[in-house]
């Protein structure tokens, strides 16, 4: 594969930490949004520390013996049920984190009695902190933290941690290899 230094990309911001997330989207030119192989480098906010990718294979093995879900609908700080898209890897009882839905909001640490498989409903709620919107990734036994690899597929970038209340608001760096642009009308300027 040639590579040619008019399609590179450098010190692009693709996003902000949200504390508890884990992902964020792909710039809508990277060559391939399906591999790393485009992506010369990953970043991380002020600190600029470089991320290693990992296969899924590898990368599946930060998030061993952890629950995952998203919120299915929106709550408010009153709310006393969490219903999630799937409740069914979530203990019975116990509690969970909430990230945030933006960068001034920090991880709710959320307690419930119970949990209804079949409605994925956890009951009995208490300690929320900020109102979420719906889509909201809802966490337990999960460690928050500064990652330090990533993967990528589906045009999505996925940290190997999610990102600690500490990291919130700090920008994402990539330098990549952009798409070509298609010419399509004698009009269009070719590099």
């Amino acid at each position: 594969v040639m590579r040619w230094t008019f399609r590179t990309k450098f010190n692009t911001d693709i996003g902000n930490i949200l504390a508890g997330d884990w992902k964020v989207s792909a710039p809508s030119d990277l060559r391939d949004p399906n591999t790393y192989k485009n992506i010369l480098g990953l970043r991380l906010g002020r600190n600029n520390i470089p991320l290693r990718y990992l296969d899924q294979l590898d990368f599946n093995s930060y998030y061993r013996d952890v629950a995952h879900s998203t919120l299915a609908s929106s709550i408010t700080g009153a709310s006393t049920t969490l219903v999630l898209t799937s409740s069914g890897d979530f203990d019975e009882s116990g509690s969970v984190y909430i990230a945030a839905s933006s960068v001034a909001e920090s991880i709710d640490t959320v307690a419930y009695t119970a949990n209804t498989e079949a409605t994925a409903t956890l009951s009995g709620v208490t300690g929320i902190a900020d109102s979420k919107s719906a889509a909201i990734d809802v966490w337990q036994n999960i460690s928050f933290g500064e990652p330090f690899a990533f993967t990528i597929h589906d045009s999505v970038v996925y940290f190997n941690i999610p990102f600690e209340d500490d990291l919130a608001g700090e920008n994402i760096y990539m330098d990549y290899y952009q798409e070509l642009q298609e010419a399509n009308s004698d009009s269009d300027e070719l590099d």
